[in-house]
């Protein structure tokens, strides 16, 4: 491989060997030999590489790359890396890693429910719900196997709550670990999959979905699945989420009243069948199949075997309810992940019903998000039993405080672009990044812009299809992209290790939008950065981001403070709608909107001429 420096100064630039002879050295550029083969001297090669940091090693080729010299933290650093994303959902004793401590308040009827130790066992071994070896073990492995090795703070206080059989409420930062709150505590509630489930007769009693997990978009919920299948790996469980392609397996677990009425799919799935082609007149036998959920299925699932764990989106959810296809009278547990988002004006019409469905006097309610809004918050109280425990991290509707959050002043829309271009150029955005934007249109012109600078970029908004998203974002997972442009779509819930850098393209339309935007980086108690963009026309709702920052101990220009507030109207207006704004770049030819324009033109002047002709 050639050297560093003889590649660097290619180009014509003089360097001074003997000037920075020990950086030379250091780097592996060593004396040559007569006959020119590039041999170093082995003496300073030696002096010098052990002092080499790993962090300097740029190009990978260096001796202390080794596993057997590389620094400890690093070591354990890359290990923790290269775990499953459950482990960004808790704490690590080999990477280190943690949520800043912070203050944990719980209210609500009294007694309150006493927290969780941090320690593993104390989950499974708690004195309301106490699992056996046979039950535990698993569960302890498959969290040690994902590199879980103890509880944080908000699984503690949730976990306490949830397994003294409390409704709860919880307001949490981002990346503080919530997946993991509600999961691990209602694994232990259920015991055992419902495959292991018998009767006396030895029959499958596990019907029905018994834990339903809400979130508000379908990328949140593969996210969901994932950190589910890594920490109840050694046993059968059954976790899915909601699409197209399984509900005919959900709607088999848990029928509705429908089911009975459909006996032209009942009769296809009989015929297909070779050994029932004549087929019989009882639709039950016709609908005999294979259990195995691996296997081709025959007739979907003849013993109703039950689903462990649902997540879904409200809308599919919600029509398979009003279809009558399937029933919630058996789910034991229900939990609203981004419960804001769920439960306002835009999903509250399909959520009401939801729970409604659940007909359980028994079930469990459990909701959760980093932001809630005081009317919210009355609203999900209704749904709680005895209104719930609360527990609120830190303070309420705070950003993380492992994120630096500047905003920068850019002037117009060619202000931006070049902000951006300078930002990396500079290298003041290192990757992974992302950027987000307030519309699928600018996330598509902002794509195409940054692949002009050759920068390995996609783009990931609800106008893409779910398989080219999901491609997306693993990629964005795998490195093989080193920066998302995306929309609200992703603002909430999803867990990317290791971002390092957020900017927010678009002013964010609400302070809880910018909440959860800035919380895609600083996980985990690992630091972040946040970049807001703002022009002219963000001036009157800049106050309110202003104040978010100086509550997270970031430095705020009084100038910003002391701004006039935004008025109740102003935010409403803004969080129906975004502020119109030009074109990426704002400047050159925009042909497809001039093309518009033309024909919008032509429309009016064919109206006209109708118009002349029938007078």
């Amino acid at each position: 491989m050639a050297s560093a420096f003889n590649l660097l100064t290619a180009g014509g630039a003089k360097f001074d060997k003997n000037r920075f002879k020990q950086d030379f050295e250091l780097f592996g550029g060593g004396k040559k030999d007569r006959k020119g083969k590039g041999k170093a001297s082995t003496k300073s090669i030696e002096t010098h590489t052990k002092s080499l940091p790993h962090s300097l090693d740029f190009f990978g080729d260096h001796p202390s790359t080794n596993h057997q010299t590389k620094p400890p933290i690093a070591q354990e650093e890359s290990e923790s890396d290269s775990d499953s994303d459950a482990s960004s959902s808790s704490s690590s004793s080999s990477s280190k890693i943690a949520p800043p401590v912070q203050k944990i308040t719980l209210t609500g009827p009294e007694p309150l429910p006493k927290s969780l130790h941090t320690n593993l066992p104390s989950l499974v071994n708690h004195p309301s719900v106490s699992l056996s070896s046979r039950e535990g073990e698993p569960l302890l492995k498959a969290l040690k196997g994902a590199n879980i090795n103890s509880l944080w703070g908000v699984q503690c206080s949730v976990g306490g709550c949830l397994l003294e059989g409390k409704d709860t409420l919880c307001i949490a930062p981002t990346g503080s670990g919530k997946t993991l709150s509600y999961i691990l505590p209602t694994l232990v509630k259920l015991r055992d999959p419902s495959r292991s489930l018998r009767n006396t007769e030895n029959e499958v009693k596990g019907h029905g979905i018994r834990a339903l997990i809400l979130v508000p978009t379908h990328d949140l919920a593969i996210q969901i699945l994932n950190v589910t299948k890594a920490v109840t790996k050694g046993r059968s469980w059954r976790s899915m989420v909601l699409t197209k392609a399984t509900e005919k397996a959900v709607c088999d677990s848990s029928p509705g009243t429908a089911l009975d009425d459909s006996e032209e799919d009942v009769e296809d799935d009989g015929e297909r069948n070779e050994d029932e082609e004549e087929g019989s007149e009882d639709d039950d036998e016709e609908s005999t199949g294979s259990v195995d959920e691996f296997a081709q299925p025959k007739s979907g699932n003849p013993t109703g075997l039950g689903i462990d764990f649902l997540i879904a989106t409200p809308e599919r959810l919600h029509h398979l309810l009003e279809s009558k296809r399937i029933s919630l009278a058996l789910t034991q547990h229900v939990i609203l992940d981004e419960s804001d988002r769920l439960l306002s004006p835009d999903f509250l019409s399909q959520i009401e019903p939801i729970l409604a469905a659940c007909m359980n006097p028994d079930v469990q309610k459990c909701l959760l998000s980093a932001t809630m809004p005081s009317g919210v918050e009355e609203i999900a109280k209704k749904w709680l039993r005895n209104e719930g425990v609360r527990v609120v991290v830190g303070v309420k509707d705070s950003a993380v405080t492992t994120v630096d959050q500047s905003l920068l002043y850019t002037g117009s829309e060619s202000g931006k672009l070049l902000a951006l271009r300078n930002l990396l150029s500079t290298g003041s955005l290192p990757y992974p990044s992302l950027i987000f934007v307030q519309s699928i249109e600018r996330a598509d012109e902002l794509h195409k812009n940054l692949i002009l600078e050759g920068i390995k970029v996609d783009v990931v908004h609800s106008g893409k299809g779910k398989s080219k998203r999901d491609q997306a974002i693993n990629n964005f997972r795998l490195g093989n992209v080193w920066m998302l442009v995306v929309t609200e779509v992703l603002a909430r819930g999803m867990d990317f290790r290791g971002v390092k850098v957020v900017v927010n393209y678009d002013f964010p339309q609400t302070v809880q939008s910018y909440i959860h935007r800035i919380g895609r980086t600083g996980r985990a108690g690992r630091p972040g950065k946040a970049i807001t963009f703002f022009n002219l026309e963000d001036g009157p709702y800049l106050r309110t981001i202003a104040n978010v920052l100086r509550s997270s101990g970031c430095p705020v220009p009084e100038y910003m403070l002391d701004m006039k507030k935004p008025t109740k109207n102003q935010k409403r207006s803004l969080a129906k709608a975004p502020i119109k704004r030009k074109a990426i770049g704002g400047g050159g030819r925009d042909v497809g909107r001039e093309e518009g324009r033309k024909k919008q033109m032509m429309k009016e002047a064919s109206k006209r001429r109708k118009m002349r002709t029938d007078e």
